[in-house]
């Protein structure tokens, strides 16, 4: 094959020799676990470490990087493979279920295929964050037998392992900006800003972290953190977009507005719709976020009905921010590659669809009648999903007009561009029909439990103090999945409007 015959064969002789280590290394972990099985933590972080120190040379020692990408995607395979069937108990044996070791050789992938040939820097200090970042807190962490342990619901998290992880993840970008000091043009005072802002970002990345994610989220965010900010055209806009996400969040928590994991979700989504997008996309935003928390604080006429069905109250997780605000975030990103104004008008409509399908909610429970199935029209309780009142469709045009307005005189404004008046009625529509497929699908293939004690029909996990059970419905299909699918449908209903 012509793309092999490209590799030199000193860059295949040395791919097989580091494979030979890697080999040799677990094969060694593996059989010190045998001697000391409680031992499999310690393992984890020792192989954790090694394979960083052995790849992190790679840009200088490989011209190509085809032999190391080969590597680590056949170590990625063979890490699913294991986990699965339960074996190589030395780095998968430890107190939680975790796909980590899966994660790390594909992140590494995905940082080859994206920065090898031109951000050697990028690749390198997001790897080494991957690699030393988070097994240094780890270390660190574990010297404060008497730790606070943060409040998520996923998993444990201490309060001095995320200061460890923020020191390690500063001290590590900021070693690394210095070391390759002769690829970018930073001050000193804007390199140690960068060093503190992706250190954040690489921190709340950890933070949230479920099953081992934080493989994969903490490398690629912290990429994606320096691929922005080392442009001098959208440095300022990152940090200052940055600084914006904290304050906003900060505020949402102190108001009950966002639990801690949905603050700190919702400083990631803000900071790469902030950081990248700049006002234009900030501001819809704004509008949705402090629109949803002022109409969720009002008093509700069919309020504590609707609790005992509803899954989720008004302080809102990540999971809820997530599913509202990482479509959206998506096609952020994707501005990097898009036309602006295309890819904005995906955005909006996405962010009206989320707008619509909570103001629909919020209105309604306040200021509705009694609520209909939208499949057939019959009384339901308030709260049920599928379940519509004229009050909740006027709610959610409402919405969607407002961040179609927010949008056009957002863009307008810090973009000096214009949206046609037909694009936006497109917007409009796209968040108002998205809105109508939620409830759809929370009519008919939403999931549904009983409660095992009163046996009422809720969403909710629990219910009387005991777990409810399956009743009906797609069993994975909840509503933060619905809400994922409810924005997505605004993104394409918005790119159809645009394209006819």
């Amino acid at each position: 094959m012509p793309i092999l015959q490209l590799v030199p064969a000193s860059d295949w002789l040395l791919g097989a020799t580091l494979l030979a280590g890697m080999i040799i290394l677990l094969a060694l972990t593996e059989y010190l676990f045998r001697l000391r099985p409680q031992s499999a933590e310690a393992m984890r972080k020792f192989i954790h470490l090694g394979t960083g120190v052995a790849v992190l040379p790679a840009p200088w020692l490989f011209h190509s990087s085809l032999p190391i990408l080969l590597i680590t995607i056949s170590f990625a395979a063979a890490n699913l493979w294991s986990i699965r069937r339960g074996r190589l108990k030395s780095i998968h044996e430890v107190s939680r279920a975790s796909f980590g070791t899966f994660y790390y050789p594909l992140s590494f992938a995905i940082l080859l295929l994206l920065f090898w040939e031109r951000h050697v820097m990028i690749l390198s200090i997001a790897f080494a964050l991957m690699a030393f970042g988070d097994a240094a807190a780890g270390l660190v962490a574990q010297q404060f037998p008497q730790r606070k342990i943060l409040p998520l619901a996923w998993d444990k998290k201490s309060l001095h392992g995320c200061a460890a992880m923020f020191v390690a993840s500063a001290l590590i970008i900021g070693t690394g900006l210095l070391v390759f000091r002769q690829s970018h043009a930073l001050s000193f005072v804007v390199g140690f800003g960068v060093a503190i802002a992706i250190g954040l970002l690489a921190t709340a990345a950890e933070t949230l972290s479920w099953r081992g994610s934080d493989n994969l989220t903490v490398p690629l965010l912290s990429a994606l953190g320096l691929f922005v900010v080392l442009n001098p055209e959208t440095q300022q806009k990152f940090l200052l977009g940055e600084v914006l996400a904290v304050l906003i969040t900060v505020a949402a928590f102190k108001t009950r507005s966002l639990d801690l994991s949905g603050a700190i979700a919702a400083f990631l989504i803000g900071t790469i719709i902030f950081g990248i997008g700049g006002w234009p996309f900030a501001i819809p935003l704004l509008v949705f976020f402090i629109g949803s928390s002022l109409l969720s604080h009002l008093p509700q006429r069919a309020g504590q009905i609707a609790k005992e069905i509803i899954a989720k109250s008004s302080r809102r997780d990540a999971t809820q921010v997530f599913a509202n605000g990482l479509p959206q975030a998506l096609v952020v990103i994707a501005i990097l590659f898009l036309k602006k104004e295309f890819a904005f008008l995906l955005y909006l409509g996405g962010v009206a669809a989320a707008t619509a399908d909570t103001w629909a909610t919020e209105i309604g429970l306040r200021f509705g009648k009694q609520p209909r199935s939208i499949i057939n029209g019959e009384a339901v309780t308030p709260g049920t999903s599928g379940g519509i009142t004229f009050a909740g469709v006027l709610g959610a045009i409402l919405g969607a007009a407002m961040i179609a307005l927010a949008g056009w005189w957002s863009f307008s404004l810090f973009a000096n561009g214009e949206i046609s008046r037909r694009n936006l009625i497109g917007v409009a529509i796209a968040g108002v029909l998205a809105h109508f497929i939620d409830s759809l699908l929370g009519a008919t293939l939403q999931r549904r439990n009983q409660c095992v004690v009163c046996d009422r029909i809720t969403e909710r996990d629990e219910h009387c103090g005991a777990l409810t059970q399956y009743f009906s419905g797609w069993r994975r299909l909840d509503n933060d999945m619905v809400n994922i699918v409810c924005g997505v449908s605004g993104i394409l209903l918005a790119m159809m409007a645009n394209l006819l």
